[in-house]
């Protein structure tokens, strides 16, 4: 069980690479838009860890990713919520979905091409990056 206050999705959010993939991570463009922003190096780091080494199950790995490949979609910043007409974050976000989580990916992609199909920002920035 982690600390007080702290999930496994909490602790996976901001340190996955640390759980069990600390060289090069099975999902390369999920690390890149998800992870990596999000990390920041803290004298923390050694400790935390250390923590995950002695404290984490062995299957915390399994359990995030789990989160992530169930929830991520609920992450992805929606098209009418952006402030501007570059949807280049929200096409970065779409690739990692898809990655991550196929079937999500094409449910999501099914929604915005009706509700936002009048974007051609978004449909540019998703061609981009090879999404259809």
């Amino acid at each position: 069980m982690p600390a007080a206050g702290y999930t496994y999705a909490s602790i996976g959010c901001i340190r996955v690479g640390e759980i069990k993939y600390q060289e090069k991570s099975p999902y390369p463009k999920f690390y890149e838009v998800v992870i990596l922003p999000n990390q920041l190096s803290t004298r923390d780091d050694i400790s935390r860890r250390t923590y995950l080494q002695e404290y984490a199950p062995p299957d915390l790995w399994e359990r995030v990713m789990a989160y992530w490949q169930a929830n991520l979609h609920n992450f992805v910043p929606r098209p009418d919520s952006s402030q501007s007409s570059d949807y280049t974050k929200n096409a970065q976000w779409m690739s990692a979905l898809k990655e991550l989580a196929p079937q999500n990916y094409d449910s999501l992609l099914s929604q915005w091409k009706v509700q936002d199909k009048r974007r051609p920002n978004l449909w540019k920035a998703m061609r981009n990056l090879g999404l259809d």
